[in-house]
């Protein structure tokens, strides 16, 4: 499963329960690559948001990904403050039990 349908099926299912989702989408930019835009690299790669249940941010990787150093620093600057998920499809039933409202797994 690519990130890219992880995320698909992450927002998905959020929607499905009553979260919004933010998500930076690339752009190409004026020399023709594409990029991610951010004033500070690594930020997650969506934000969700629920009246009952609060705001996630979360970042996707595939089976085998790993956070780069920037987003570490996001995680490190986020999780004593906020609600930080590093989702991975293996977790696909403590995701869908967190966006139903229900305590994840520790």
């Amino acid at each position: 499963m690519t990130e890219a349908e992880f995320q698909s099926e992450v927002v998905t299912a959020a929607r499905y329960l009553g979260w919004i989702v933010n998500h930076a989408h690339r752009v190409q930019g004026p020399s023709g690559k594409w990029f991610t835009p951010s004033i500070d690299a690594g930020f997650p790669d969506l934000v969700l948001a629920h009246h009952r249940h609060g705001i996630i941010f979360a970042e996707l990787k595939t089976a085998k990904g790993v956070l780069s150093p920037a987003q570490v620093t996001w995680r490190t600057y986020l999780t004593p403050h906020a609600v930080y998920r590093l989702w991975k499809p293996a977790d696909w039933h403590a995701i869908t039990a967190e966006l139903a409202g229900k305590q994840p797994a520790a």
